[in-house]
């Protein structure tokens, strides 16, 4: 059953522009835009001081995209928000710690104390990039309006209930990629367009390494039934790799060089190695390549006796000088 609330004449101003939100018959709020771009909008003489609950802060939810877990900051997120359009809309905008460093209303404001009683990611689906989903979001908050007395002039339920996009890796604050190689066309369109060879990059290490690897099997099958050779671009990528010595450590671009030749690859294009010494993070590297010390030409040696059969071509890598170039070749 709907219930009727009775607002000062100030305090349903307030209510009803407060991030564009709009009253229901129910006396709702409704926020459609967290998490969206608006059109600007005509700033209000208001003065605000938003005081986030402890629990709406500390509030986690933990999603499963790309086959890992994310604990995505919600109620962080929410504050941040709140604090964002606020800035937008209302002539100043500031919060109590540890968001901000305000005390109470301003003196010709209004403090506004927001709590989360729900939240649900309903459900999680994805948008066609392995780290972008779409979710329904279901929120439901309380929002208790104070003057600068500290007296509660009104409160009201805020409800959310929207499509959003997240993309996982920045929401959590973890840099994995699970990212697979998209393809942008057919190894029939490549035989028809007279192209003498199929690439593939492959993100070896990624998290998705393993869907990676069954769509390369694919590729490679229908280019072996039109007599194509396969060159694989084999890039070590993901947070696994960057905590055995990084993308271009001789124990990564090795295990690349080896997994093109075991997926059968006919050339294979990998980054040079950089030789142990140059980094100080080998401690989770396999043994065998934590007491290795090879100079530069053994380390070359090595990657190409990794690849077998597997033709070998190193990246050019970043831009140097003629001489530089010619020490390298040398």
């Amino acid at each position: 059953m709907c219930r009727k609330f009775s607002f000062p004449p100030t305090t349903i101003l307030l209510l009803l522009t407060l991030f564009g939100f709009s009253l229901t018959a129910c006396e709702k709020l409704t926020l459609p835009r967290i998490g969206f771009e608006s059109a600007p909008e005509p700033r209000l003489p208001l003065h605000i001081t938003y005081a986030f609950s402890n629990s709406l802060l500390q509030y986690a939810q933990t999603v499963d995209a790309c086959g890992l877990p994310y604990a995505v900051p919600v109620g962080d997120l929410i504050a941040k928000s709140f604090m964002k359009v606020g800035m937008d809309r209302f002539q100043t905008v500031q919060a109590e710690p540890p968001v901000g460093q305000a005390k109470g209303a301003p003196p010709d404001g209004y403090r506004i104390l927001l709590t989360l009683n729900q939240f649900a990611f309903d459900p999680v689906t994805q948008t066609g990039q392995e780290d972008r989903y779409h979710a329904f979001v279901d929120m439901k908050m309380q929002a208790v309006y104070e003057d600068a007395q500290g007296t509660a002039l009104a409160q009201s339920p805020l409800v959310y209930h929207q499509k959003v996009s997240l993309w996982t890796p920045a929401l959590s604050g973890q840099s994995t990629s699970c990212s697979t190689t998209q393809i942008d066309g057919t190894v029939e369109d490549a035989v028809r367009l007279g192209a003498d060879a199929i690439g593939y990059t492959l993100y070896v290490g990624s998290p998705a390494q393993d869907r990676d690897i069954a769509q390369f099997r694919e590729v490679r099958r229908e280019a072996e039934r039109y007599g194509m050779p396969v060159i694989m671009w084999a890039y070590p990528r993901g947070e696994y790799i960057e905590k055995k010595g990084g993308k271009n450590s001789l124990y990564a671009i090795d295990y690349a060089a080896r997994v093109a030749c075991e997926l059968g690859a006919d050339v294979v294009k990998i980054n040079m190695p950089q030789v142990n010494g140059q980094y100080d993070q080998y401690k989770d590297q396999p043994k065998e390549y934590r007491d290795l010390s090879l100079d530069f030409q053994e380390s070359l040696n090595k990657v190409t006796r990794s690849a077998g059969q597997t033709m070998v071509v190193f990246s050019g890598g970043s831009k140097m000088s003629h001489d530089e170039l010619v020490g390298s070749v040398n």
